[in-house]
């Protein structure tokens, strides 16, 4: 009978971990049972947290600026150049999941055609809660692909914990490929900085 209420209370993927426990603690044990479930509903977690977007916002240098006071030419001149520079500002918790879907997001980003050629992507971690271990694989690919794309990964933001996972994983010893800043304020002015320097 409680079964049954359950089909009208719960997520069709839910009731189906919950006549799966059912029927392994029948079949098997309580125990077995309560095992079965907790895996199932770690997988479950792991499917649905890997579903939530870690990017809060994606923004153009076209658009956003940092706080340095610049001159009309070299406003002009990072209004029409700012698309090379794209900014992720980060939310919540990076692991596996959301990690691969953040490499994904770059890659069609760096490879859409149509779209003008990135020369900065920004990744901005100060609303990042934490990263797993098994995170820095996703951004190991990230720094691949900017490598690969004549791209400069700027990470900002970094709490110190992070910036030691990040330093130990060896992703911070990438010369020309990687720069590290505290603030995205200071990493925004130093893309501005070589965007300027460019044209002249």
């Amino acid at each position: 009978e409680w079964i049954y209420r359950a089909w009208f209370k719960f997520p069709k993927l839910e009731f189906a971990v919950i006549v799966s426990i059912v029927a392994v603690i029948a079949a098997r044990g309580f125990l077995e049972g309560i095992v079965a479930g907790t895996v199932a509903m770690i997988v479950l977690f792991v499917i649905s947290y890997s579903r939530v977007n870690v990017v809060k916002h994606a923004l153009s240098g076209a658009s956003y600026h940092s706080r340095v006071t610049r001159s009309y030419q070299q406003q002009a001149l990072l209004r029409a150049r700012g698309d090379q520079l794209y900014i992720l500002q980060l939310q919540g918790f990076i692991f596996f999941g959301t990690g691969a879907r953040l490499f994904e997001q770059l890659r069609a980003r760096m490879r859409q055609p149509g779209q003008v050629a990135l020369r900065f992507v920004a990744l901005d971690f100060a609303q990042v809660s934490g990263v797993d271990s098994t995170a820095l694989l996703s951004f190991a690919k990230i720094v691949g692909l900017a490598r690969e794309q004549g791209v400069v990964l700027v990470l900002t933001g970094l709490a110190p914990q992070l910036q030691r996972q990040v330093s130990r994983s060896g992703l911070a010893d990438q010369p020309g490929v990687v720069q590290i800043f505290a603030q995205l304020d200071y990493g925004v002015e130093w893309c501005e900085n070589q965007l300027v320097a460019g044209e002249q």
